[in-house]
């Protein structure tokens, strides 16, 4: 790959290839960045692609998701046009055609970077903050769902949803590795499409706006003085339902930890969930005022995407499995069972 002569896209002036990242998932994801420095002093990180997700009209909405964000008082590094004036460019080198951008260096460290790492829930009331003005502005709206969807898909050969997956992964793994237990995995299955069907309508006419979509500790930026300081990593946002987004783990809701599986059953530790989820709910709410069919249709809402969020669940069935410890199937399964059938949430006041 010269990444010299994809360098002079942005700037003629001699370059330096200060560091290079690779974080592909394979040949059909590729991602390669490249740290550069300019005879001129500009600096920029040059991204190169090729997946399903990363087009040039796509990079042109995060280019804009951006320079909303910014406007909101949310830093993150803008997205540099090239010298023909495009956010994006289309290249072929050896035969292989990929998406190149290109972004301003971030000012800041990520969290994943600091040492130690420090805890997310530190930063949450900013990053609520930074949530809450973004939902509240609906000026930019994507054309496309970010890739916490809902009904819609994200990548244009997905032929379902991420929630619709992460429930038939669950009900097929139970049934796989669990077959004692396959009766009651069918009965989460139906009731899980009950509730889905029942939210579709009341989802389509829900509040929608856009957001990064990507939140965690390698893409929240701190300062020198250990304060929240803004966001990079665009390329998963998209719009989403606002009252589904903000049920994810990664916005209001409490993160299940594989530690946590021995507490699953207890009652204590389901009302220290509840009120994790209500407080956050209560920060956001100075930022984002919620309307009456919100809240109306919350605790459908939370029945139908929180259960199968794969971070709350998915990873710890594979994580017992992996482990060899069948006794905490039942466990994991009456959790779920709970979290789809419950009818007794409401947003806060």
């Amino acid at each position: 790959m010269n990444v010299i002569a994809l360098a002079a896209l942005y700037n003629t002036s001699n370059c330096t290839v200060m560091r290079e990242i690779n974080s592909s998932h394979g040949e059909a994801d590729r991602r390669h960045t490249y740290l550069l420095s300019f005879g001129d002093g500009q600096e920029i990180a040059l991204k190169i692609c090729r997946n399903l997700f990363t087009t040039t009209t796509r990079v042109n909405g995060w280019q804009t998701l951006c320079e909303h964000y910014r406007r909101l008082g949310i830093y993150c590094p803008r997205i540099v046009n090239s010298l023909n004036g495009n956010a994006a460019e289309m290249v072929c080198q050896d035969g292989e055609t990929f998406v190149v951008y290109a972004e301003e260096l971030k000012k800041h460290r990520t969290m994943e970077e600091l040492d130690p790492c420090p805890d997310y829930n530190e930063f949450r009331p900013e990053i609520l903050k930074a949530v809450g003005k973004a939902a509240s502005d609906t000026s930019v709206l994507l054309p496309w769902p970010s890739v916490y969807c809902l009904y819609d898909t994200f990548d244009t050969e997905d032929e379902v949803d991420e929630n619709y997956q992460n429930a038939k992964e669950f009900c097929d793994t139970i049934r796989a590795h669990f077959p004692q237990h396959a009766a009651y995995a069918d009965k989460i299955w139906m009731l899980f499409l009950q509730k889905r069907e029942e939210f579709e309508p009341v989802y389509r006419l829900l509040s929608k706006a856009s957001f990064q979509s990507d939140l965690n500790e390698t893409n929240v930026l701190v300062d020198n003085d250990g304060a929240f300081a803004g966001l990079i990593d665009f390329n998963l946002c998209g719009t989403a339902c606002v009252l589904y987004y903000i049920l994810l783990p990664e916005v209001c809701g409490y993160r299940l930890q594989r530690d946590d599986i021995d507490q699953l059953s207890k009652k204590s530790f389901r009302h220290m969930c509840d009120a994790f989820l209500l407080d956050n709910l209560r920060m956001l709410s100075r930022h984002y005022t919620f309307s009456d069919m919100e809240r109306k249709y919350f605790n459908l809402c939370y029945n139908t995407a929180v259960p199968f969020c794969y971070y709350m669940i998915n990873d710890k069935l594979h994580y017992i499995i992996k482990e060899n410890k069948p006794a905490y199937g039942k466990v994991i399964l009456d959790w779920v069972y709970d979290q789809l059938s419950r009818d007794d949430l409401a947003l806060p006041v």
